[in-house]
């Protein structure tokens, strides 16, 4: 991990409030999920995710929610996956983050896709754009 992370990670403890998706650790989490680190990923994640139901801190649920469904997609857990994005969808649609909303959808199709459901591009023999069988078009 860069110097810089490291440093932000010693100094989030010191610092009175800072909105768990805003933080070093999210950030740190963030950085393990795009290098491959998925454990140490998961385990940032959570914490976050942790710190952000025990502050009632909502804003930040939606975005570590969308992550972890991300990481657990990665690391072929699909069923973990599609719960992080159906919450994550749900937190969204009660107050209406539209960006958020889109996100957890993505995630939840993503999932759908590699599950093989009838209107997933990567079924054999149906096509991306309608999910219908190749030959009927």
């Amino acid at each position: 991990m860069e110097a810089t992370l490291k440093r932000a990670l010693k100094m989030e403890p010191t610092v009175p409030y800072l909105s768990p998706a805003r933080s070093p650790t999210f950030v740190a989490g963030l950085r393990s999920l795009w290098t491959g680190d998925l454990p140490g990923a998961r385990l940032r994640l959570d914490l976050v995710l942790r710190r952000a139901v025990d502050w009632g801190e909502e804003s930040s649920l939606h975005d570590t929610l969308v992550q972890l469904a991300d990481l657990e997609c990665r690391a072929g857990n699909w069923d973990a996956s599609s719960a992080h994005a159906a919450r994550a969808s749900q937190l969204a649609e009660s107050v209406t983050h539209e960006r958020v909303q889109a996100s957890a959808m993505a995630g939840i199709a993503m999932i759908e896709a590699l599950r093989g459901t009838p209107c997933g591009p990567m079924i054999p023999g149906r096509t991306a754009n309608t999910g219908l069988p190749a030959r009927s078009r």
